[in-house]
């Protein structure tokens, strides 16, 4: 994060919360990488070992300063950055728009996980970082475990592309509100905004998304790297009678907001 190529390509701020943060999505590409190595022992253990010890790492930085209520604030630190790394799961692993193009919405997702809404909503850092999360996302792929293990990882800023910006707007729901339009939502009554992650389109809530995301959520192939434990073709809605449909597709709704 202090390198010269990071902070002149990606222009963080100086801020505790963002390069917490910043450094907790590099925590977490890793960690997601090891997850495809499910059957190496040693690659469940070095994951583990890389969140303790990175969350001692918070640990020990926070011990040095005079903050009251200091053991609290560790445990706020330590739950908002588990929590970013669970939105993380939900977008890259579980949300289906989200699966199927990772791009969908992750502008808004990185402004509220990382950014933590201290920039402006279209920042070009917003899209950078965004792009930057979504390079490295794709070069770990290309990672073998031993790679991982010596820390053999090319973290290159270099990697985000100069229409950055452009990558992610291209996607209807990603399309930036017009400044009346910020400005009529900042000051609408609703707690979720349409320029939050959370807000939820109506793509999404689609009948054929809905299954997808259940799907998802019912299995633990994305965490243990599994086949699918539920079935897409086992949930033919199509079978069931209307109650039946409509209960179906309110728990799902369900599942989808208590996990987002």
């Amino acid at each position: 994060m202090d390198s010269w190529e990071f902070v002149n390509n990606i222009d963080l701020e100086e801020d505790f919360h963002i390069h917490n943060s910043v450094a907790n999505l590099h925590i977490w590409l890793i960690y997601q990488r090891l997850r495809d190595f499910s059957e190496n022992k040693f690659a469940h253990q070095l994951r583990e070992e890389l969140i303790e010890n990175f969350n001692a790492m918070i640990n020990n930085e926070m011990e040095g300063v005079d903050v009251l209520r200091r053991h609290k604030k560790i445990e706020d630190i330590d739950n908002y950055l588990f929590a970013i790394r669970r939105n993380l799961d939900f977008h890259f692993f579980i949300n289906g728009c989200s699966v199927d193009d990772p791009a969908y919405k992750l502008d808004a997702l990185v402004w509220t996980s990382v950014f933590h809404e201290k920039v402006p909503r279209y920042s070009n850092k917003v899209y950078r970082m965004s792009a930057y999360l979504l390079e490295n996302y794709y070069y770990l792929k290309t990672l073998s475990y031993s790679d991982i293990e010596k820390g053999n990882i090319e973290w290159g800023a270099y990697r985000v592309p100069a229409n950055s910006e452009q990558r992610f707007t291209r996607i209807a729901a990603n399309l930036p509100l017009s400044p009346e339009e910020f400005e009529k939502e900042f000051n609408s009554p609703y707690k979720t905004k349409k320029y939050h992650y959370s807000y939820r389109h109506e793509n999404e809530l689609s009948e054929e998304n809905m299954k997808k995301t259940f799907v998802n959520l019912c299995s633990t192939a994305y965490i243990q790297n599994k086949d699918l434990t539920v079935r897409a073709e086992n949930m033919n809605l199509d079978t069931m009678n209307s109650e039946e449909k409509k209960e179906a597709m309110y728990k799902m709704k369900i599942e989808l907001e208590n996990l987002s």
